[in-house]
């Protein structure tokens, strides 16, 4: 059941969806995704910025991610389309991390500098309008039918380490340390 205002929308969306879907007789697939992150994801681009400029990075220690890289997203949507799968399906990372978790695995990664990294917490109006601790997807059913397993927090920082836009903003953040 959903926890957060956010999470009741989305399920009556698919709610929605399901009841349309059904009036038609069509096929339907739902497609859940947990934090998608990239090079162009804004708190990935403003954290660039700020190791760039020797600035400090500012990350939550009370808002978390279960982090999952914009190739994953490919890869498993691409599976739906060629298996012609349908019903619900869970797209995750392993686990969760706060942001100054993630912010700390991706300095171990070279991604930043870590001596820049800074714990905050998020106000709890922020924390209200869709965020909460569990928000790692089970995904039984999606590796029973499609053998895709959640992301591993190694493989999503190989895979923004190898789309990072400039050579120079990983350079900036290795030589920072």
């Amino acid at each position: 059941f959903p926890v957060t205002i956010m999470g009741v929308l989305k399920r009556a969306t698919e709610l929605a969806l399901e009841a349309e879907a059904a009036r038609y007789g069509a096929p339907l697939t739902i497609v859940r995704l947990t934090k998608v992150v990239s090079c162009n994801t804004q708190f990935i681009k403003n954290w660039m910025l700020e190791a760039r400029a020797s600035s400090p990075i500012r990350a939550f220690n009370n808002r978390s991610i279960a982090p999952i890289s914009l190739d994953y997203v490919c890869g498993a949507l691409s599976a739906i389309v060629k298996q012609c799968s349908t019903g619900i399906f869970h797209f995750s990372g392993e686990r969760s991390y706060n942001y100054f978790e993630f912010a700390k695995q991706m300095a171990h990664a070279g991604l930043l500098p870590e001596f820049l990294i800074q714990e905050m917490e998020s106000s709890r109006e922020d924390r209200q309008i869709g965020c909460h601790d569990a928000i790692s997807l089970g995904m039984q059913r999606t590796t029973a039918e499609l053998s895709i397993q959640p992301q591993s927090l190694a493989e999503v920082l190989k895979d923004l380490s190898a789309r990072l836009p400039e050579a120079s903003l990983r350079h900036d953040a290795i030589t920072l340390k």
